[in-house]
């Protein structure tokens, strides 16, 4: 058993060993090692799936939602807009009778004035 060992050992500071051989020595010398290592490995790999997977569902909810938001701004502007033009047309009929009010206030002023002469 300690020849074993020590093959390992003798094999372990054996440089030539390409890295897959090393880490094979290395592994299979603890079980529980292994073990840790390959659910470590798995972790990782379904955590990045998971949050890859969570970016993408909120990046289409976002997606999503920015449609909505869009559509209802269009909405609400295809009914602002008839009530936008009426005001527009009852702003300027209002600018139009005020012109008219202050000629007329001018004209009666300035006939006012004239016939105080």
């Amino acid at each position: 058993m300690s020849e074993l060992k020590k093959g390992r050992g003798e094999m372990m500071d054996n440089k030539s060993l390409g890295l897959m051989d090393q880490l094979f020595l290395f592994f299979s010398k603890d079980v529980k090692v292994t073990m840790l290592v390959i659910l470590t490995l798995t972790n990782i790999f379904f955590m990045r799936k998971w949050i890859s997977v969570n970016d993408d569902l909120q990046a289409n909810k976002d997606k999503m939602y920015e449609r909505v938001i869009a559509e209802m701004k269009g909405e609400v502007h295809k009914q602002i807009r008839p009530i936008q033009n009426a005001s527009e047309r009852t702003n300027g009929k209002v600018d139009t009778l005020l012109s008219k009010a202050d000629s007329t206030l001018n004209n009666v002023n300035h006939y006012i004035y004239h016939k105080k002469k």
